[in-house]
């Protein structure tokens, strides 16, 4: 017995030894045959021999090249803006497929695949699939499986709000999409350091934030990069983070996913390639061994590293509007330049931020203006929130894509109106600085107790060094400054100018149709409006009425030719998507059928409402209505129906603003439509706008018996009247924005008076050539420096009567 216990004990570790070398024997031969199915690929030339006859070439360079060669014979070829990563053979039904993976250069390394299928005689090309960004690809017995992080607003891009894992089968010669599903990440993902069935090493900590802040602002100085692309870019990419903190690795990910992964709580993508604070990513296609290893070790560990790297990845995208070695075959560049290409201009930088990210549809800002944005969106509204710095949205009205996998916009350079902006992390001590903002606190310390206001044109000097935030969302660094009264603190570096410049936008384009697609572009470029309001431009009076139930729905006024929707509005009506389109007047008058059927053709799932009288007065009726519906309504603003008077033009932003409907009359007595709106409405009030010829006394005697309380607010002119409404209604002495338009034409301030009401501003009237006087002697009164809108080109409002204007409006 004691033998047979003996012999038991020498055979038992025999048996598992045996069992373990079997068990080792059949991992390697898996593994050899999983290699043997699959090969990644380097920059530079590799060739892959599927079977004796059959041969894959490959040539990573800026493109990558596939050639299937049988016997020598070429049988397939294909170039790509891209590099090729990965070759997957697959076996199915004795039928052979290749699977070739691409990825788009950027952080995002946007991912796409084909399937080809491999025969005796032909190769077939049988399926390309859709760009995924950020993607993880794997195939497994026939399966081809896409895992894709998808965001919700506010996510980086390390950190995704849920995983979609996309199956495909492959069934002969077609290739179908099986199943899609949806994973939070935080239910499909464990985050562990310790217990479990994997323990993370956390042994690295990320800096403060505040020293990350001073980190990015010396790199980016050194690289002559504004500090807030830089800032904004690592915010987006990893929440300011090199590494996850404790207790929050995603192990559970890593660890089946990420077979790169080190077991420590770097931050790597889900995608497992980008790494670090700028999710570097290009390292990938540097050849195997000890170099590439030693590069990979200084981007996890070394910060600053991580953050110069992704710099020099910025800077090469920077680089692509050089057209003599990065253009399309039509000839155009990568990327357009915008204005001079001065580098210290941020908005100069929208297009190399895209491209850092990658070149792909994803970042289309036309089909992707909103929740989710395009990347370049995300990072200028980033700059917008967190540096505090008021960039100037980017014209997207203006980009058409040509037919390209890459996007390409077909243009060498954007002409985009300012105002433009400077990094605010660049002041030395002593240097002379203004207040670009009213209302500003100077403060005791950074984020400390108020110690006076400073108003937007108000010089401070610099006593010394920035000081940076303790925060990730608050990318703006504090000044210490002292007052022209010698009071000393400091102030948000962000509303700090180096000139006692007015600030001023122009909002413009070609026509008046173009005007109204700018002002909605420049208006609702990050805030998706419900709804939007379509009137005819030739004959705009229905969208002065049409204004104030824009304006109700905080939202744009596009202007519209009768028979069909200008390109400039219907590109920008696709952006915009909104759920409700509101179409002004009828279908022979004002807005077609046709236009009609071409809003309905964009946006098939919008509600599309016609509001529409036999005349203009029953139309103004209809759209008074439809504000009622939606607001409480108890006054009226009535004016004359003659398209010739800009009487009521000043009024629609404050109208607007109130929800208080416009109404046309005719001169010598009271439409009867007025009548019925309001003894429907119980309206106990009304103004008129205008004086006693446009609308006479007799029609304030009618609306004095039906409402009880009239007023009336005019000029002998259109610019006295404008300027009378202005004194009216609006407090001087708070007022920090002013829309100005040419009196002479009265279309284009139509479109801009929604904006107008959402600013809470009025719009002022001027000649082309120069100030009226009765405007010069509004402007002497200003009490603070308020930011212009000049709404139309220079042939609207020229030079000159910009310079006067801004003169009158100087602290």
């Amino acid at each position: 017995m004691r033998d047979m216990k003996m012999t038991s004990k020498k055979i038992i570790p025999l048996f598992l030894v045996t069992l373990f070398i079997v068990c080792m024997m059949s991992y390697s031969h898996a593994e050899a045959a999983s290699k043997e199915n699959h090969y990644s690929f380097t920059n530079g030339e590799r060739t892959v021999k599927l079977t004796n006859q059959i041969e894959v070439k490959v040539n990573n360079k800026e493109k990558a090249s596939v050639i299937v060669t049988r016997n020598g014979e070429k049988v397939y070829s294909n170039e790509e803006f891209a590099k090729l990563s990965d070759l997957y053979i697959i076996n199915k039904d004795n039928q052979q497929y290749l699977a070739v993976a691409y990825r788009m250069d950027g952080s995002g390394q946007a991912l796409f695949f084909r399937i080809l299928s491999i025969k005796s005689d032909q190769v077939d090309e049988i399926y390309q699939s859709s760009t995924y960004s950020r993607a993880k690809l794997s195939i497994e017995n026939s399966k081809v499986q896409v895992e894709v992080p998808t965001y919700e607003q506010g996510d980086n891009k390390s950190e995704p709000s849920s995983i979609s894992s996309l199956e495909f089968t492959i069934n002969g010669d077609k290739v179908k999409l099986k199943q899609e599903t949806k994973t939070p990440v935080k239910n499909a993902i464990t985050t562990q350091s310790s217990g479990g069935s994997t323990q993370v090493n956390e042994r690295y900590t990320n800096p403060s934030y505040q020293e990350i802040s001073r980190i990015l602002t010396e790199e980016a100085e050194k690289a002559d990069i504004p500090a807030e692309v830089l800032k904004a870019i690592a915010f987006q990419e990893s929440g300011w983070q090199q590494y996850w903190s404790k207790g929050n690795t995603p192990v559970n990910w890593y660890s089946d996913q990420c077979g790169n992964w080190d077991g420590t709580n770097v931050k790597l993508g889900y995608d497992c390639i980008g790494i670090g604070i700028m999710q570097v990513s290009d390292y990938r296609y540097l050849t195997e061994g000890q170099s590439k290893n030693k590069y990979v070790k200084r981007l996890k560990e070394d910060i600053r590293f991580n953050i110069e790297e992704g710099i020099k990845i910025l800077e090469s995208k920077w680089n692509y509007y050089d057209v003599r070695s990065k253009k399309y075959s039509n000839g155009y560049p990568y990327i357009p330049t915008i204005n001079n290409n001065d580098r210290d201009i941020i908005e100069n930088w929208y297009f190399a931020v895209m491209a850092y990210n990658g070149l792909s549809d994803r970042n289309n800002p036309i089909t992707n203006a909103y929740s989710p944005m395009a990347y370049q969106e995300d990072i200028f509204k980033n700059i917008r929130d967190y540096s505090l710095v008021d960039v100037t949205p980017f014209p997207t009205h203006k980009l058409f894509t040509q037919d390209s996998i890459l996007l390409n916009f077909g243009l060498e350079n954007v002409k985009m109106n300012g105002p433009l902006h400077k990094s605010k992390d660049t002041f030395t001590a002593g240097e002379t600085a203004y207040a670009s903002v009213n209302d500003l606190n100077l403060r005791s310390s950074p984020g400390g107790n108020k110690l006076m206001k400073l108003n937007a044109g108000d010089k401070v000097t610099i006593t010394g060094d920035f000081k940076a935030n303790s925060s990730n969302t608050s990318h703006f660094v504090w000044y210490p400054v002292q007052a022209s009264n010698g009071t000393r603190g400091y102030v948000a570096g962000s509303y700090l100018n180096q000139t006692d410049d007015v600030t001023s936008y122009e909002l413009s384009g070609d026509r008046r149709y173009e005007t109204s697609a700018s002002l909605a572009n420049f208006g609702w470029h990050w805030n998706q409006p419900e709804a939007v309001v379509i009137g005819r431009g030739d004959l705009p009076i229905d969208s002065l009425t049409g204004s104030v139930l824009a304006s109700e729905f905080s939202s744009p006024l596009l202007l519209t030719e009768t028979d069909q929707l200008p390109t400039e509005v219907s590109h920008e009506l696709s952006r915009l998507s909104p759920k409700k389109v509101y179409l002004l007047g009828g279908e022979t008058g004002a807005v077609s059928k046709s236009v009609e059927q071409e809003v309905h053709d964009l946006l098939p799932a919008s509600d599309i409402k016609r509001l529409a009288g036999e005349t203009r007065y029953k139309t103004s009726y209809a759209i008074a209505s439809e504000v009622a519906d939606h607001a409480s309504v108890d006054q009226i603003f009535v004016t004359t129906g003659d398209e010739n008077s800009p009487d009521a033009l000043s009024i629609a932003p404050y109208a607007g603003e109130k929800n208080i409907p416009i109404l046309f009359t005719e001169s010598n007595h009271l439409s009867q439509s007025v009548k019925d709106f309001i003894k429907e409405n119980s309206i106990s009030s009304a103004t008129i706008i205008g004086g006693t010829t446009p609308v006479s006394n007799q029609v304030k005697s009618e609306l004095e018996q039906l409402t009880g309380k009239v007023t009336r607010v005019y000029g002998t002119d259109r610019y006295k009247t404008s300027i009378a409404i202005a004194q009216k209604y609006y407090d001087q002495s708070k007022m920090d924005k002013v829309l100005f338009t040419r009196g002479d034409e009265t279309v284009d301030a139509l479109s801009a008076s929604s904006l107008a009401a959402d600013y809470q501003s009025p719009i002022l009237l001027t000649r082309t050539d120069g100030i009226p006087k009765v405007t010069e002697g509004y402007l002497n009164k200003a009490v603070l420096q308020p930011e212009l809108y000049y709404i139309g080109g220079e042939n609207a409002i020229s030079n000159k009567t910009r310079n006067q204007i801004e003169t009158y409006l100087k602290r």
